[in-house]
């Protein structure tokens, strides 16, 4: 095994050599020595290579820090953010420099066994390796400026991507369509359009919604809802009245309200619209004895007037108010006090979509973009490296200098290694 114990008074090129480096028992240099040895022949001393690993240390750590820091003052943020990067292309990138750490040590192990070919191709196949991460790399670049994901005055992330990642599909649209507010113009109805009310619609909405209390065939439920069959006051409404008393319902209170039953606002649907209740109304209609239209007789036959609209309003009246109460002191403890209601915000989050970009979106791929430049700067130092070195062992020149510019490349791939678990964790969220 060469140990480049040449004389320190000089070398065939004229170059000064170190002395023999420390040997062990068994007669090979010790791996610090040697290493120490192999930085000297390059005109550098191992303390210079300290320091700056020192420095590259801290900025490394300071890095992760701050995506740390920015991680738990925006985790809305990173958890949007991290949905929308891919996790694909960023084990590629671990694993492409994992391959380039591997070889690199195959490079060391053959170095330190006095065998340059050997060690040369474990510097092609780590170069490979970086190569490939740089070639990803740059497909998830432009991937994302594609998207309009790159932070700064072009942030504005494509709607249907980030739906995607979220598990939405947006329908495609349409070349020439309208979009936006002009989208929503088209759609909205105009006030002259008339919309056709369908009976067989309003059974289906009937049997979801109101067969619970009134039956399936509108029999009525006792203690719950009245027969609708030929019901005087069905009948007794006109089809905008009967809509308008759907709407509002009828309070346990109300003097009309003959069951003492509630009759909650659209049944109790809140999501019914004016259009299904007129479906519904057609469905009543149907119940009804032939030849009975809806007429004001009706109202007088039965002697009461309908709370939910008076005649040519059109519109709904106040519900009656309710009895005085019987209990005029309460003996239910005082809870703490608080803000009374929901939460403001609530109905605007539960308005939002899913995939809706957070306020402070861009702060991470504003850390992602930090993260990946520093670690492109580990990259590039390392081929460089590398290729200084396969150009020197080319020239078949200065063995002691090729073994040194080989010695810290490979210890640049694996260091390179080594920071993009720590920088791509931070951003990516492995572990």
């Amino acid at each position: 095994m060469s140990t480049l114990n040449l004389p320190a008074s000089g070398a065939p090129d004229g170059h000064l050599v170190p002395a023999a480096p420390q040997q062990t028992a068994s007669g090979s240099p010790r791996p610090a020595a040697w290493v120490a040895e192999a930085i000297r022949a390059v005109g550098l001393r191992p303390g210079d290579i300290g320091v700056f690993l020192l420095l590259d240390l801290l900025l490394v750590a300071g890095a992760a820090v701050l995506v740390l820091t920015q991680q738990v003052q925006h985790p809305d943020a990173f958890v949007w953010g991290r949905r929308l990067v891919n996790q694909q292309r960023g084990l590629l990138m671990a694993a492409a420099l994992a391959l380039s750490g591997v070889a690199a040590l195959w490079g060391l192990l053959a170095l330190w066994r006095d065998r340059p070919r050997g060690a040369a191709a474990a510097l092609v196949v780590a170069l490979l390796g970086g190569l490939g991460f740089a070639v990803v790399l740059g497909i998830d670049l432009d991937s994302k400026s594609a998207r309009r994901l790159m932070p700064g005055e072009r942030f504005r992330p494509n709607e249907r991507y980030v739906a995607a990642h979220f598990g939405v599909k947006l329908p495609r649209r349409v070349p020439g369509a309208p979009t936006g507010t002009q989208a929503i113009a088209a759609a909205a109805p105009s006030a002259s359009a008339k919309r056709e009310v369908s009976a067989t619609k309003g059974r289906t909405l009937y049997m979801n919604t109101c067969a619970t209390c009134h039956g399936v065939t509108g029999e009525g439920v006792v203690g719950s809802g009245r027969d609708l069959r030929g019901n005087v006051f069905v009948a007794g409404l006109d089809d905008a009245k009967l809509v308008d008393f759907l709407k509002v319902g009828r309070q346990p209170w109300d003097p009309a309200n003959t069951t003492n039953v509630q009759m909650p606002p659209r049944g109790g649907n809140p999501t019914l619209s004016d259009d299904d209740l007129r479906d519904i109304a057609a469905y009543l209609r149907t119940m009804q004895p032939q030849g009975v239209q809806p007429s004001a007789s009706a109202e007088a036959a039965t002697g009461t007037t309908p709370t939910e609209g008076t005649a040519g309003s059109g519109q709904a009246a106040p519900p009656a108010s309710p009895p005085e109460l019987l209990v005029h002191r309460s003996y239910i403890d005082a809870g703490a006090v608080g803000p009374a209601g929901l939460s403001p915000t609530l109905a605007e989050r539960a308005r939002r979509p899913r995939w809706a970009m957070p306020a402070d979106a861009a702060s991470y791929f504003e850390m992602f973009l930090t993260s990946v430049g520093l670690q492109v700067v580990h990259v590039a130092l390392a081929v460089v490296l590398t290729v200084v070195g396969l150009v020197a062992l080319a020239r078949n020149g200065r063995p002691l200098v090729w073994r040194g510019v080989a010695v810290l490349a490979c210890g640049a791939w694996i260091w390179a290694a080594g920071t993009w678990f720590v920088l791509g964790n931070g951003v990516y969220g492995w572990v």
